[in-house]
């Protein structure tokens, strides 16, 4: 298992087509002074809602009882990241996931700032 947050609300927080990169967020507030973020780079393909309660991540070859959708043929060494909230399973192709616990204001972008070491 790649991440595990049984209590804590996610939220798809920004997606910049220009590095395929995607930020799920969740903010930090009352019951915790930190935001977890998970960072997907090299992003070939997303199925998932905007809004998550609850999230556990793994890598698809963890998971034997996964039923896929059909997903785009890959050009990229990726992988299947399955991302699991109430009871569904949703799913982002991407070629690494970075896992990301931080003070920082809840608006500021970890995307657009060079935390991903692409700039």
């Amino acid at each position: 298992m790649i991440a595990h947050y049984p209590g804590a609300t996610f939220q798809v927080w920004e997606y910049t087509p220009s590095h395929a990169s995607l930020l799920i967020r969740s903010p930090r507030g009352v019951a915790r002074p930190f935001n977890i973020d998970l960072i997907f780079r090299g992003v070939d393909y997303m199925a998932l809602p905007h809004l998550m309660r609850g999230l556990s991540v793994d890598r698809l070859g963890d998971r034997e009882d996964l039923r896929l959708p059909t997903l785009p043929r890959l050009d990229r060494a990726s992988s299947v990241f399955v991302l699991s909230s109430d009871g569904l399973d949703h799913v982002v192709v991407a070629v690494s996931v970075d896992v990301n616990e931080n003070d920082d204001d809840i608006f500021t972008s970890v995307l657009k700032w060079g935390r991903l070491g692409e700039d």
